[in-house]
């Protein structure tokens, strides 16, 4: 998991920096965290990471889920 905060639209909305190389990195700790429970092994293929996106200020905020958000095709 990833949190990060902003107060700026520089670098566009949150949703745009989830970046291809945060994505592979994703994919290589849960390769790695999976390989290790062998009893759970036959559920990688039905494995879903989702995106949770807090945008806003601390007053006035939004969240938005993305089930299944995070591809990593």
């Amino acid at each position: 998991m990833e949190v990060k905060s902003g107060s700026s639209e520089k670098y566009g909305p949150p949703e745009l920096r989830i970046t291809a190389s945060k994505k592979r990195q994703l994919y290589k700790l849960a390769t790695i965290f999976l390989s290790r429970y062998e009893n759970i092994i036959n559920l990688v293929s039905s494995v879903r990471f989702d995106a949770i996106i807090v945008d806003g200020t601390r007053n006035n905020y939004q969240i938005r889920h993305y089930p299944g958000g995070i591809r990593l095709d």
